[in-house]
């Protein structure tokens, strides 16, 4: 099952990448689900994850309240989550919340993640398609 479940992320990440947002969100909802009802994490996928991909597609759809939740479930499970606090960094400046913006990419910075943050994949899409400036 979990060769499985890879497989469902992997195609949900290659819909993100193609630009199928929708149809990305409808997979990775039922991928989280039913690693959630496994309930457990195996070593090539996590619920972390999972939750990154559906915050960025929501991103991308402009749909921030979802994106913002999801990104802050992502931190829930994992509070020194670069891509987390970019994706709601990003999600904050955009809700016009441009200091609680500030504050995450400050805090990328003094935990030097930004780098990391700025490496992922979800990231250079967004910057390639988007006109978005990391200030501190």
């Amino acid at each position: 099952m979990e060769n499985c479940l890879c497989d469902l992320y992997y195609k949900a990440i290659s819909l993100f990448e193609n630009g199928n947002f929708e149809e990305s969100i409808k997979l990775s909802l039922e991928l989280k689900d039913r690693l959630y009802e496994t309930n457990k994490n195996d070593s090539n996928l996590d619920y972390e994850s999972i939750l990154i991909l559906i915050g960025f597609n929501n991103l991308f759809l402009d749909k921030l309240i979802e994106s913002k939740m999801f990104f802050e479930k992502v931190l829930t499970l994992n509070p020194f989550s670069p891509e987390g606090a970019v994706g709601l960094s990003i999600c904050l400046k955009k809700l016009g919340y441009q200091k609680n913006s500030k504050l995450w990419i400050q805090w990328l910075k003094e935990n030097d993640n930004l780098n990391v943050a700025l490496n992922s994949f979800y990231l250079k899409k967004w910057v390639q398609e988007n006109e978005f400036e990391f200030d501190s």
